[in-house]
């Protein structure tokens, strides 16, 4: 490539220096200059190869950037992105000048910048949702959701260009009231995102309030509508901790709301005591450690018993819980994640912890009149235990899953030789779907009772009551006028 041509392309940036690499970051636009830092926080680098004649290729993420430079010039130019105003561009330049972000003086965003991205959530939110290529319109939850993984999202980012751009710690607490504000307005519990931004920008946060005194810091918080400043308590002293305390507790603030100063305060038997009843379930645990590694174990043991069996914080502690001898909570919880979505390393675990076979914990879901996921039901029956499966569905009529849940167990009892039950699960599958109506189903029922007439045609029904033939008169009297599901199963709907 000749000189001419990258000269043609490149965008010309005056040497290096802190004032001009500011004057050149603020050439810009913040959506590039935010991703450039995300990526450098995430350890992304240059890769630098000189080509002679003053060009220099930097790789940065997979793209080429091209810098050309000059005694008095350096021009700059990403080809994978067409464009000397990309994220690229920012990186392969503040590598090539040896700095870190947070060194770089034009690395911050102006607050008014953040204050109206803050005010204007809704329009980032969905404009990354409700693009021209969205595939149709989602169910409500499922939009839900998605907008809720997205505020988050954004305000992760948001929350910390405030903690990096605000000099003042009263501006980093106005911004993130108004950043917590403006999630609730989102509905969809957008609100509770405001949490995930304390928890990505903590140790940051908890820095920062730590230049106020304790006076002002309790005043900030009692002043607040939203106690998320109670989520980052800065790092004080013993004293200054038991004067938030009586402050706080004068004021009447909730004791879930101190936990922190509590745990600062080494008071974690006395913040369970406070909170009453119940207590959330990672307060919980995490005053548990606490207390198991303060040495008192009884106490530990008692915190860990209080977490509810449904918790998921019993999955992510198994190894506490264990050496906690608090194997039937730990098991409950299993059985309860298991009866959502089955896993085999869950199962095994939990055939551990009852201290019994495989089998008996085959027989804790099976002999019970509860909900229990297909997967499940097909893995007992590959494992060997079909006639507990079967006992489990004959108890639920044959008809465990609703309607469109069957044909997979009735595949697992067929490859374990239980044709009757093969059978029964395929044809009230198919009886179910024909009451109900439900067109967007019948490819599903045709397939199954396709699979019921190589069986008859087999001999593998001789046993099932009533006959192929009895059945399949039964649905055509009854349904006969349903010429959708006639005709694909003689090939004449089209």
């Amino acid at each position: 490539m000749s000189s001419g041509i990258i000269s043609y392309h490149l965008h010309a940036v005056t040497v290096a220096t802190q004032e001009s690499m500011e004057k050149f970051l603020s050439n810009y636009p913040s959506d590039e200059r935010r991703t450039a830092k995300r990526m450098m926080k995430e350890g992304t680098k240059a890769k630098e190869e000189d080509m002679g004649d003053g060009v220099i290729r930097s790789y940065v993420s997979g793209a080429t950037v091209i810098i050309r430079v000059t005694k008095k010039r350096e021009k700059i130019y990403c080809f994978d992105c067409e464009s000397d105003q990309c994220a690229h561009c920012i990186v392969a330049r503040v590598c090539r000048e040896g700095l870190s972000w947070g060194e770089l003086k034009g690395a911050h965003i102006p607050l008014s910048e953040i204050e109206i991205r803050i005010t204007s959530l809704w329009d980032e939110v969905s404009a990354r949702i409700y693009d021209d290529d969205r595939p149709g319109r989602r169910k409500k939850w499922d939009e839900g959701e998605e907008i809720y993984d997205t505020a988050a999202e954004i305000a992760i980012d948001i929350g910390g260009d405030i903690i990096e751009s605000a000099e003042d710690t009263a501006d980093i607490i106005r911004l993130i009231d108004l950043l917590a504000n403006n999630l609730d307005e989102l509905g969809y519990g957008c609100c509770d995102a405001i949490y995930e931004v304390l928890d990505e920008c903590e140790d940051d946060l908890r820095d920062r309030l730590s230049e106020m005194s304790a006076e002002e810091y309790a005043d900030a918080v009692i002043e607040q509508e939203y106690k998320w400043l109670l989520d980052a308590v800065p790092h004080y002293g013993k004293e200054d901790m038991e004067y938030l305390m009586d402050r706080f507790e004068e004021s009447g603030i909730e004791t879930a709301w101190l936990k922190g100063v509590y745990f600062a305060l080494g008071k974690y038997e006395e913040f369970i005591k406070d909170s009453g009843e119940y207590v959330c379930p990672d307060d919980l645990m995490e005053a548990a450690v606490a207390l198991d590694k303060q040495g008192n174990r009884e106490a530990a043991r008692e915190a860990a018993s209080r977490i509810g069996a449904g918790s998921p914080v019993l999955l992510d502690n198994k190894e506490f819980m264990r050496s906690m001898d608090l194997g039937n909570n730990l098991a409950k919880c299993i059985e309860n994640n298991l009866r959502t979505q089955y896993d085999e390393e869950l199962f095994s675990e939990l055939v551990g912890l009852i201290g019994g076979s495989e089998r008996d914990a085959v027989l804790v879901f099976t002999q019970r009149r509860e909900y229990l996921p297909q997967k499940m039901l097909c893995a007992f029956t590959d494992m060997g235990y079909a006639d507990d499966v079967d006992e489990y569905v004959r108890e639920h009529g044959y008809r465990p899953y609703g309607t469109h849940m069957w044909t997979s167990v009735a595949e697992s009892m067929a490859r374990a030789g239980n044709n009757e039950c093969a059978v029964l699960l395929r044809r009230n599958g198919i009886a179910d779907v024909l009451d109900a109506g439900k067109s967007v189903s019948y490819e599903e029922a045709v397939s199954s009772l396709k699979v019921l007439e190589e069986m008859h045609a087999s001999g593998k029904d001789s046993s099932v009551d009533p006959s192929h033939e009895k059945f399949l008169a039964d649905i055509r009297e009854k349904h006969g006028r349903k010429y959708k599901f006639w005709g694909l199963l003689d090939g004449t709907y089209r």
